[in-house]
């Protein structure tokens, strides 16, 4: 087992084919500013950590298990890498259940921070009608305060189990203290991204 520095170092400009039977499914992209700690000044168009992946279940523990370390010995956070674990828990779930399958599907996620800002962001091709009720949720989400829109999905949940992806929602603004945003893009595929201070 490597040591930690050893961990994060060799993962900077490393790229994981985590399949040998299907290349490319997982890569991993850190910036060579996290050798440096540089994320005060970080250039916001330019991810700390860029994850593509295809929509695979197994993916989502090492990948949340991850988002939480990098976040912990990058900002010397652990309550801002708890809140990083649950956004990336609930937005990989959310885009690998409801994404469109086929051989040309894949996620992209990406960490960015500003500087007293940390942005995680899950792009995905979703279910037409998937996006239609996540356009809906997100309407609903902002017009109440974070612990209220969780307790009402709980409620939801409790009784409809095709509510769960919407406690996952509310689960990111409440317990990651995140806000959410939704950008369509071009061929159908969608960027949601928690932005939440540091």
């Amino acid at each position: 087992m490597p040591s930690t520095g050893g961990y994060m170092g060799g993962l900077a400009g490393l790229i994981f084919a985590a399949s040998p039977v299907v290349p490319r499914t997982v890569w991993i992209v850190t910036s060579e500013r996290l050798l440096m700690q540089d994320h005060s000044s970080a250039d916001p168009d330019r991810p700390l950590v860029y994850i593509r992946l295809r929509p695979v279940w197994t993916y989502i523990d090492g990948i949340r298990d991850f988002t939480g370390f990098f976040c912990d010995h990058t900002f010397s956070e652990p309550k801002l890498a708890q809140r990083a674990r649950v956004v990336m828990q609930e937005t990989l779930e959310n885009a690998i259940k409801y994404s469109l399958r086929g051989p040309e599907s894949e996620l992209e996620v990406a960490i960015h921070s500003t500087g007293d800002s940390l942005q995680i962001s899950v792009s995905s091709t979703p279910d037409p009608q998937h996006l239609e009720r996540l356009r809906s949720e997100l309407t609903t989400m902002a017009d109440k305060e974070p612990k209220q829109a969780y307790l009402d999905a709980f409620a939801r949940a409790a009784t409809s189990p095709e509510a769960s992806a919407q406690l996952g929602l509310a689960r990111i603004c409440f317990e990651g203290e995140a806000e959410l945003r939704l950008e369509e893009q071009e061929n159908g595929r969608i960027r949601l991204t928690a932005t939440g201070a540091i």
